[in-house]
């Protein structure tokens, strides 16, 4: 398959593509599960679906982490590239929007740590001027850490999935409620009632 993007810098939200198809029809009301599952087979407009489906969300995400429209959009297309060329070799994904949001945030920081656009602080620099704890005090907080840690993820592991993915998008990618609401195909009241119950829920599990 060959994949071409074609971008013009003029566009203020969405970069034009065009991904050839092979005719095949994709049902619009198909789940992430059947999706991701005809894309691993192989089905081209499965693929085109699922970019035309993210790349908005995707290209904002990057934007809030490098502001840089043409370091976004190339990471975007490296990672479409590798996806469908190491699709036999993919797991199975049950909410799409969640896994590519990880890969493109791992892509868009290694892209601009290689280009010189994040700085890294020494560790020298951030420890200056503050005592340095011991050895067996941070040991100490770290096992404590890893505990909460689990604790966290298991009470999140039992949140039904919207509760699940509102938690994802709003703690782990930090994005901003009105996107998140565009993300589950909802509106915005929605989605804060959603988190108001999900938070009350870890509150609860918790004894907050």
């Amino acid at each position: 398959m060959a994949l071409s993007f074609n971008r013009k810098p003029s566009t203020p939200d969405r970069e034009p593509h065009e991904i050839p198809g092979n005719g095949e029809s994709v049902v619009q009301n198909q789940t992430d599960t059947e999706l991701w599952r005809a894309f691993r087979e192989g089905s081209e407009s499965a693929f085109a679906s699922i970019y035309d489906r993210n790349f908005n969300i995707l290209f904002r995400f990057g934007l809030k982490q490098v502001r840089d429209r043409e370091l976004v959009g190339d990471a975007i297309q490296d990672l479409f590239v590798e996806l469908w060329e190491t699709r036999e070799r993919l797991g199975d994904v049950r909410i799409i929007t969640h896994y590519l949001l990880t890969c493109i945030s791992r892509k868009v920081v290694a892209r601009a740590i290689k280009a010189g656009k994040r700085s890294l602080v020494p560790v020298d620099e951030l420890l200056e001027g503050e005592p340095v704890p011991s050895l067996e005090h941070l040991l100490v907080e770290r096992q404590a850490f890893d505990q909460r840690r689990k604790e966290v993820r298991h009470a999140v592991s039992q949140l039904n999935t919207n509760q699940q993915e509102i938690i994802f998008l709003k703690f782990h990618c930090r994005i901003d409620y009105p996107e998140i609401a565009e993300i589950m195909d909802t509106d915005t009241k929605s989605v804060y009632n959603l988190m108001a119950r999900t938070m009350k829920r870890l509150r609860d599990h918790f004894g907050f």
